[in-house]
C-alpha cells in the first residue's frame, strides 16, 4: 500500500513538525486522552517535538506515525504504520466500542485483511450478535476479557462462534475454572488467548503461562514487560525472550512478593498531571481508594 494515500474518505501522509497544531488539538485534549495510555501534551511546542520525532522514525526503522485527515482536511489523528508484508500476523482490538450493527459491518469489512484475530467486537451483553457475524464472514474472533459467568462463554464455545477465548483468569474464578473453560473450548476448536495486559501483575502472568503450558489448545498469549520496580517487588517474574514467555522452575507460581519493598511504590507513584488526576488512566472507572464510579 503506497503512502501517502488517499481513500474515498481519508488522506494519509507523513507526520512532521508542521503538524504541531493538529497534533495538539487532539493529543493535548484531556477529554480525548481519557482513552489513551499517556498524559496530554502540555503545549504546541511539545506537540511539535513529538511530531518531528515520530515522523523521523520512518527513515530510521521503517515505522512511523502518519497524519490522518478527512478529505476536507479535518484532522482525525495519528496512525502508526510500518510496511510488513504478509509474514506478520495482525491483531486488532475493538474494545467493545461499536454498536452491534457497526460490529457486524466492521467484521465484514476487515475480512479481506486476514487478521490473526479481531478482539472484542461486541460487549458481553450483545454476544447474541456473534451468530450474525459468523454467518456473514470468516474474520477470526476473540472475546472474553470482561466475562464473569459461564452463561457468557458456554454459548460462544459450544456454537463455535469465536476462535479464541480471551478470559481474564482472576475474573472468571482462577486457575481451575479456566482450565475447565480451555478444555471445553478444545472440544469445539476454540484456542486460548488469556488476557494479559500491563495492569496484570507478574502473579497473573505466571498463572496465564501455567495454563498455556497445560492446555493443548493454546493459541497465543498477550504479554507485558516488567520494569525495574516491578522486578524489585516481584521476584521470579516470567521472562520474555524472542517472542516467547518462559516460566521459572520455582514451586507454585514461582513468584515471591516483597511487601516491604512494595511500600516504596504506593499506588500512583511517579504519576503526574492528568494521569495522576485520573487514577493512572482508570479515573473514569474507580477512585484511588477503589470505589466504583461507573461500569
Amino acid at each position: 500500500m503506497p503512502l501517502p494515500l488517499r481513500t474515498a474518505r481519508l488522506s494519509i501522509r507523513p507526520l512532521s513538525a508542521a503538524d504541531a497544531a493538529d497534533v495538539y488539538s487532539v493529543y493535548g485534549d484531556p477529554v480525548v486522552l481519557r482513552f489513551w495510555n499517556s498524559a496530554p501534551l502540555d503545549d504546541e511546542g511539545e506537540a511539535r517535538e513529538w511530531a518531528a520525532a515520530q515522523g523521523a522514525d520512518q527513515g530510521e526503522r521503517g515505522f512511523a506515525q502518519w497524519h490522518v485527515s478527512l478529505r476536507d482536511g479535518a484532522f482525525v489523528g495519528c496512525l502508526g504504520l510500518q510496511p510488513l508484508g504478509d509474514e506478520v500476523e495482525l491483531l486488532h482490538d475493538v474494545h467493545e466500542r461499536l454498536s452491534p450493527t457497526q460490529a457486524v459491518g466492521f467484521c465484514k469489512d476487515v475480512e479481506r485483511f486476514r487478521l490473526f484475530f479481531l478482539e472484542d467486537p461486541l460487549s458481553p451483553e450483545d454476544i447474541g450478535w456473534f451468530r450474525l457475524i459468523r454467518q456473514q464472514c470468516t474474520t477470526p474472533l476473540a472475546m472474553g476479557e470482561l466475562f464473569n459467568s459461564p452463561h457468557e462463554w458456554v454459548p460462544l464455545l459450544s456454537e463455535r462462534l469465536i476462535d479464541y477465548i480471551r478470559i481474564h483468569v482472576s475474573q472468571a474464578g482462577g486457575l481451575t475454572p479456566c482450565r475447565k473453560i480451555a478444555a471445553l473450548g478444545e472440544q469445539f476448536g476454540v484456542r486460548t488467548a488469556w488476557h494479559g495486559p500491563g495492569d496484570v501483575s507478574p502473579v497473573g502472568h505466571a498463572c496465564n503461562i501455567a495454563l498455556d503450558l497445560a492446555c493443548s489448545n493454546f493459541g497465543i498469549q498477550e504479554s507485558s514487560t516488567f520494569n525495574d520496580a516491578t522486578r524489585e517487588v516481584f521476584s521470579g517474574c516470567p521472562e520474555l525472550r524472542d517472542g516467547y514467555f518462559y516460566a521459572n522452575e520455582a514451586p507454585g507460581w514461582g513468584i515471591e512478593v516483597d511487601e516491604r519493598t512494595a511500600a516504596k511504590y504506593p499506588f500512583g507513584h511517579g504519576e503526574t498531571g492528568e494521569r495522576q488526576r485520573l487514577n493512572g488512566g482508570w479515573g473514569e472507572i474507580r477512585r484511588r481508594d477503589g470505589t466504583l464510579i461507573k461500569q
